[in-house]
């Protein structure tokens, strides 16, 4: 029914098949290490690069995502009331894009340094710029923690060759979100009526 070659190649592709499946997949090992990196970069105080050197800056939020076979940082700071750039501030969010494969954590004292020598990728107002490191910073045993909790999750992503996502909102959520809001409009349209 099948010669030997056609089992080969049938075999071949389900192996090719089975590989990409993985490295799109995590396993639950990778995804508890991204929540624990999540949850202390939520639940701990840290300021970005650009909100500690102002007295009157603060980081508002540090997200991070996986994907691609990218480490991905979000991070909102706050500069009220001197939002504006003519200050030097640089308000709202600022995107931090690194390779996982090749991403370099240096903690020293109340920095953390993300680096990588082919330079941090960062974008702020859809303007990139490539950076040889970008620091975020707190009290030391909390980098401690975020920074152990970081090398654990890179460490497994590249042990999983994972390219998949981690993190990174669907777009499916933002459209759900918005029709509720149409319902309720309709919904109090027609109680007015």
């Amino acid at each position: 029914m099948f010669s030997n070659s056609n089992i080969k190649k049938i075999y071949l592709i389900l192996i090719f098949i089975l590989s990409q499946t993985m490295a799109f997949s995590q396993s639950a090992e990778l995804k508890e290490a991204f929540n624990n990196v999540s949850r202390t970069l939520k639940d701990y105080k840290f300021k970005s690069e650009d909100a500690y050197g102002d007295g009157d800056g603060k980081t508002i939020s540090i997200k991070i995502q996986l994907k691609g076979g990218y480490i991905i940082f979000v991070i909102v700071d706050d500069f009220s009331p001197f939002n504006d750039s003519v200050f030097g501030n640089k308000p709202g969010t600022k995107i931090l894009k690194v390779p996982i494969q090749s991403v370099e954590l240096d903690h020293r004292y109340s920095s953390l340094y993300i680096k990588n020598e082919d330079g941090v990728e960062y974008t702020y107002k859809n303007k990139k710029e490539l950076l040889h490191d970008y620091s975020l910073h707190g009290e030391d045993l909390s980098l401690k923690k975020l920074t152990k909790e970081l090398q654990d999750l890179i460490s497994l992503a590249k042990k999983e060759n994972f390219n998949g996502n981690l993190g990174v909102p669907s777009s499916s959520s933002n459209s759900s979100s918005s029709k509720p809001e149409n319902n309720t409009t309709k919904t109090v349209g027609k109680y007015v009526q």
